[in-house]
């Protein structure tokens, strides 16, 4: 396939380093791939000078309009609508970088997905609801499973977190599947609880029917592999045969094998 070298560099600003932000990369990425280079992909409160240093362009998924920065900022949505698309086209055309810029032939490297699934993950922070709970009970017995050992402060402040992260931009990435998580990092280690609800639970006026619910507690510390793991959950969102095999799971192990096999590209057998 088609590479660009030297292709403006951009970073992809969000809430957190995660969830919403693998969403937009995700997208920007497809849409933008041939002439932009995503350099990184930050929460709000991860940016500073470093960060900035050598970019040539800010995307982000929350007003940053009281902050000053030496580049463009494009403010979009996390879904990358068709205005968002029209603002970065025209940033591109503007800086004329298609004319400044040589294609040249390169082999896609073959794409290998690292098994961090068990580092964040295990039978303990799983649940399937047989019947809907109220979106709060739900939040509520996730983060339970993420801070068995912590107190109950712990968990309320979490959960207060859950709350403010929402505010900043959407959690739901698609009509089925939501990933809440807080505004900052909490945890020592990452960590990540799932929950199925086969007959969905409301969580608000817009989404009715939320089946499937990833709840991420990024490390304060370090987060390798994490990202790995949220991109796939993301992908998922653009996949409705895939949406429905993972809350179709019976079981964690079944989850856990339909899940790798998603990550790795696999074929079900």
């Amino acid at each position: 396939m088609q590479k660009i070298l030297n292709k403006p560099r951009a970073l992809i600003i969000c809430a957190t380093g995660y969830g919403s932000a693998q969403l937009l990369n995700n997208r920007v990425e497809k849409e933008f791939g041939m002439y932009l280079n995503i350099v990184d992909i930050k929460g709000y409160y991860e940016v500073d000078d470093t960060t900035l240093s050598n970019v040539n362009l800010i995307i982000s998924a929350i007003d940053l309009s009281t902050r000053v920065f030496k580049v463009p900022v494009i403010q979009v949505s996390i879904f990358l609508t068709e205005a968002d698309v029209q603002k970065i086209n025209e940033f591109l055309d503007n800086e004329q970088v298609r004319n400044k810029y040589i294609a040249v032939e390169k082999k896609q490297p073959i794409n290998s997905v690292l098994n961090h699934f068990d580092q964040f993950i295990d039978q303990s922070s799983f649940k399937i609801w047989q019947v809907s709970p109220h979106r709060k009970e739900l939040l509520q017995e996730l983060t339970n499973m993420l801070m068995s050992n912590e107190p109950t402060e712990l968990k309320h402040e979490f959960l207060e977190q859950i709350d403010q992260r929402e505010q900043l931009s959407s959690i739901v990435f698609s009509d089925t599947i939501a990933v809440p998580h807080p505004a900052m990092p909490m945890s020592r280690v990452p960590k990540i609880a799932i929950g199925i609800i086969p007959n969905g639970v409301r969580w608000s006026d817009e989404h009715s029917n939320i089946q499937l619910v990833f709840l991420l507690s990024p490390s304060y510390r370090s987060n390798q592999g994490l990202t790995e793991t949220t991109q796939a959950i993301v992908k998922f969102t653009e996949n409705i045969e895939k949406e429905r095999r993972l809350v179709a799971s019976r079981n964690f192990s079944e989850f856990r094998h339909n899940f790798l096999l998603m990550m790795k590209g696999g074929k079900y057998i």
